[in-house]
């Protein structure tokens, strides 16, 4: 099905069309700018560390499926304990709940075994697998483009939809984003290496290592199978080796992690895996792709840019020498994009940033393109102006994003809420019974500060043994007088019950 939606697609025709011109794939080396000004990268990379380090106990708000990615990562470091919960309700094996994976995990965990586990502290590991993205974007287009296409690509990819916000965040979509753009960095340079076994071998381990990080990367492998497919049927540039060996480096990786948890499968009490878990985001539907179109109709900027993107890639990067780990990166965008509209409710945008990322490691060379089409006196009027709009949608989607993002990392405190409820419920005595009606809490309090509080269901029938009762005012509203009485964080109430 990937192999036809794929190659059935602009794609297909104009490889087909120019199959003379992609015998040689290799970039050239002589049109390669690789000179770029110090400053230029200085500037860059202190870019990149302001968006990612500062103020990571504010910006963005603790989501739930973080906070489970929080205390397996603290149960790792300090109970030497793959699991969810802790010791005195019970840990929870291998929970299938936790769809980010050990290669994301154990380097959390390593960091809070040498220092502490904190929010920041994991939130800074994150930034670092953010920076070594980027650093792999930069690479991936300078191979291809040259230096100053790295840069912008880097730049308009750190702006992209929800970059950001999951380089800030104890997600496994940016580690496994930077695992595939180093598998195919590596993958590329086994293909045009005489001897590039080892090459290929580590773009296998690096694909297994994604994988890993976030299990719905195991999509990526159609676009491979069908480029490597659509090789063997024209250019026959793929030697074998570098289809085995890479099969060889992730089946090695993905298989020894599933040889851990298959040795220790006795601690885990049901047989449920994390792909049944999520089977509803697995099953084909029409009704809901209307949500995915609303998500891109509400940002007409943006999509213009990015059907700018998607154009400039199936019609100029194919025209020239195509790079097979180039087509797998483009194909995945599509891919991805597909299954979230066909295949998910498209309720939750953030599974679309695999698409936006993907595109927005394009829009570099895109947009110097589009420049040199604009300036050059060849082009058409209409061209010009066509040209022009989509470039301007470029940066200003990305402008926009950048004063969005700027305000919620300097300015707003989305984390104060929950900050300063821990801070109190440190000066709460320990042996102090607490229950709240918002069970994301608990895990919060859980991770922030080691104290117990129950999630109840149904706080209308709440047991007697509960002294203090915690609320989320904006999903249980409280009675004036109750609500006057209680001592209030933002959207929390702490009510003693001795005092109502």
């Amino acid at each position: 099905v990937d192999f036809i939606f794929d190659f059935g697609s602009p794609n297909a025709y104009l490889t087909h069309r120019t199959r003379d011109r992609i015998l040689n794939t290799g970039p050239d080396r002589a049109d390669i700018d690789t000179q770029i000004p110090w400053l230029a990268t200085g500037l860059v990379g202190l870019f990149l560390i302001l968006v990612a380090f500062p103020r990571l106990d504010a910006y963005p708000w603790t989501a739930p499926d973080e906070l489970h990615h929080l205390v397996v990562s603290r149960n790792i470091a300090e109970h030497s304990a793959y699991a969810s919960g802790n010791p005195e309700i019970g840990f929870i094996y291998f929970d299938h709940v936790d769809s980010v994976g050990p290669s994301v995990l154990a380097p959390v965990a390593a960091a809070f075994s040498v220092f502490s586990p904190t929010l920041i502290l994991a939130r800074v590991v994150m930034g670092l697998f953010f920076l070594v993205f980027a650093l792999g974007i930069f690479v991936l287009v300078r191979e291809h483009w040259g230096s100053q296409a790295g840069l912008l690509s880097v730049l308009l990819t750190t702006l992209s939809f929800g970059t950001i916000y999951l380089g800030r965040s104890l997600y496994g979509e940016v580690p496994a984003m930077m695992f595939l753009v180093w598998s195919m960095i590596c993958w590329g340079r086994s293909i045009e290496a005489e001897r590039g076994h080892l090459f290929a071998l580590l773009a296998g381990i690096l694909w297994g290592l994604g994988i890993l990080a976030k299990t719905f990367l195991f999509l990526s492998a159609f676009p491979i199978i069908a480029v490597w497919i659509y090789d063997r049927l024209t250019t026959k540039r793929i030697d074998w080796s570098c289809v085995a060996l890479p099969a060889l480096g992730g089946v090695g990786v993905l298989g020894a992690w599933y040889g851990v948890v298959n040795h220790f499968s006795y601690l885990v009490p049901d047989e449920i895996s994390t792909l049944f878990l999520y089977r509803h985001y697995l099953m084909f539907g029409i009704p809901s792709t209307l949500n995915g179109l609303m998500w891109f109709l509400q940002q007409p900027v943006y999509l213009v840019g990015l059907i700018g993107i998607v154009w400039f890639t199936v019609t100029y990067l194919f025209r020239g020498k195509m790079n097979p780990a180039l087509l797998v990166l483009l194909m995945t965008a599509e891919l991805y994009l597909f299954w979230w509209l066909f295949f998910t409710p498209s309720t939750i945008s953030r599974y679309t940033w695999y698409s936006c990322a993907i595109l927005g490691i394009f829009s570099g060379p895109a947009l110097l393109q589009g420049v040199e089409l604009v300036r050059s006196s060849a082009t058409g009027r209409a061209r010009k102006i066509g040209v022009a709009v989509v470039c301007g949608a470029i940066l200003l989607s990305a402008g926009f994003r950048l004063i969005e993002q700027l305000d919620l990392i300097y300015v707003k405190d989305e984390a104060w809420d929950e900050r300063n409820l821990a801070a109190h419920m440190r000066t709460i005595p320990e042996n102090t019974v607490m229950a709240t009606g918002y069970w994301p809490l608990s895990m919060n309090m859980d991770f922030m500060t080691g104290r117990r509080v129950d999630g109840i269901e149904d706080l209308s029938q709440i047991d007697d043994k509960y002294e203090v009762i915690i609320y989320n005012v904006e999903i249980h509203p409280l009675d004036p007088e109750v609500l006057e009485n209680s001592e209030r964080f933002g959207r929390y109430a702490v009510v003693h019950r001795d005092r109502k």
